[in-house]
């Protein structure tokens, strides 16, 4: 599971990813926990162009989570190619 958002307080602050690198195989499922207040996302991004999704369909919705939610939401996606693209 990686975490999608930390305490304001902590290193990253509310916008990381924890941990912040993955390394899976070909099959392997990566789920991420959408746990801080705020509207959070996740996308393959060009780290030059951070708002905008490389197109490759790896992006998920905004997740919005209210603070002090019991319930928070989750996305995954399945790793399709290990070669780091």
């Amino acid at each position: 599971i990686v975490t999608v958002g930390g305490e304001s307080s902590s290193p990253g602050g509310m916008y990381q990813f924890s941990p912040n690198r993955v390394t899976a195989s070909n099959g392997t499922i990566i789920r991420f926990r959408f746990s801080s207040p705020g509207n959070h996302s996740v996308a393959h991004i060009a780290f030059s162009y951070p708002c905008t999704p490389l197109g490759d369909k790896i992006e998920s919705s905004f997740e919005p989570v209210a603070l002090g939610a019991a319930n928070v939401p989750e996305w995954s996606i399945e790793v399709i190619d290990d070669r780091g693209r």
